[in-house]
């Protein structure tokens, strides 16, 4: 099956290096747009969604930077397998619902992606390792410009793009950058670092974005408006804060490590020992002891581990990503199980320390 053949691919893209990786996991860009004179898609009937997917279609089909995608219907494919797109970060919430004439393009590597009847007819997004907002900003931007310049896009000389969302008018552009804070937690300094994004009308939202929890010292950081400034703007203005927020990581890090040696270290193999040996964790235990593990990596207490491998293990152990690699419907419990054998069979293996 085609998604089966995507899933396979979903996580590829982590595997690279990327700027900062020691504290980015990763960057994402999205843009949202719609077609003129349809309803938004929360409001349009199902001839007119259908109108849309034939209208995006064929122009995805024939643009030069869309060769190659595949398509997904969302409508067509298990529960289980719309809730690992999710959780991979390449559909929405919305998308995962399922509804009728509800699709995905994806690129072969998946790292870009369209979405087509989600709250906006059309969202192009794209993801990339480490702090890399302005190459895929440039790699979106070509595919938008392809796509705009054929298809009839609702766009107003005074509002610019028209979204369903106020908080989208303008660019349609939400940008935002994945961050792993375990110095910041550690030294309970995050509430005061996070406070400095709000003059830059940024956002700080939880590992699945919006209306999601903290989890794993994992933060994203995004705009909140796309109103009233240009693209790279926006980009630039994120880049400043998240810059910000590296060097006050670097800076925690270090004075943990200096100040708070042997308590840090006791966290990590605290960690280590739990992942190495417990029989049941679900999936917020395993996310908070992963990050201590990663901060561990830092350190250099795992010689045989790297941040690239930890970037897929957040992923891999997420609830749906352990029921379809493992086939099974068994109910949370077993779950639990089956992720604590993956973790052991990970942390069971000798690692080297200092």
């Amino acid at each position: 099956m085609m998604e089966q053949n995507i899933l396979k691919e979903s996580d590829v893209w982590l595997s690279q290096n990327g700027p900062s990786q020691h504290v980015v996991v990763s960057s994402r860009i999205r843009l949202a747009r719609n077609l003129a004179r349809i309803p938004f898609s929360t409001h349009a009937k199902s001839d007119e969604l259908s109108h849309v997917t034939r209208l995006v279609g064929d122009t995805v089909q024939n643009s030069k930077s869309t060769q190659g995608f595949n398509l997904i219907s969302l409508h067509d494919i298990p529960t289980t397998i719309r809730k690992y797109l999710k959780e991979s970060h390449i559909i929405s919430p919305e998308l995962e619902k399922g509804d009728e004439h509800r699709l995905i393009y994806t690129s072969p590597d998946c790292r870009i992606s369209i979405m087509v009847n989600e709250e906006d007819h059309i969202r192009i997004q794209g993801l990339a390792p480490g702090l890399n907002l302005k190459p895929l900003m440039e790699e979106l931007d070509r595919i938008d410009t392809e796509l705009i310049e054929v298809l009839p896009i609702a766009f107003s000389e005074q509002l610019g793009f028209l979204t369903a969302c106020p908080t989208n008018l303008g660019t349609g552009l939400r940008v935002s950058v994945m961050l792993h804070l375990p110095g910041l937690v550690f030294c309970r300094l995050i509430e005061e670092t996070l406070k400095m994004v709000q003059p830059h009308c940024l956002t700080v939202r939880g590992f699945y974005g919006e209306d999601s929890d903290y989890t794993g010292d994992l933060f994203q950081i995004s705009n909140e408006a796309s109103l009233g400034k240009s693209e790279d703007d926006i980009v630039d203005s994120v880049l400043i804060v998240v810059e910000k927020i590296i060097e006050k990581e670097e800076e925690a890090r270090q004075k943990l490590f200096i100040e708070r040696d042997l308590a840090v270290e006791d966290a990590i193999w605290r960690s280590y020992g739990l992942l190495s040996h417990a029989r049941v964790m679900d999936t917020q235990e395993a996310m908070g002891l992963l990050s201590r593990i990663r901060l561990g990596i830092d350190r250099g207490y795992f010689k045989d581990l790297d941040h690239l491998r930890f970037n897929k293990l957040m992923f891999e152990i997420q609830p749906a990503h352990m029921e379809f690699k493992a086939s099974f419907k068994e109910g949370a419990e077993k779950r639990d199980s089956v992720r604590a054998d993956l973790l052991r069979s990970i942390f069971q293996t000798p690692c080297s320390n200092n």
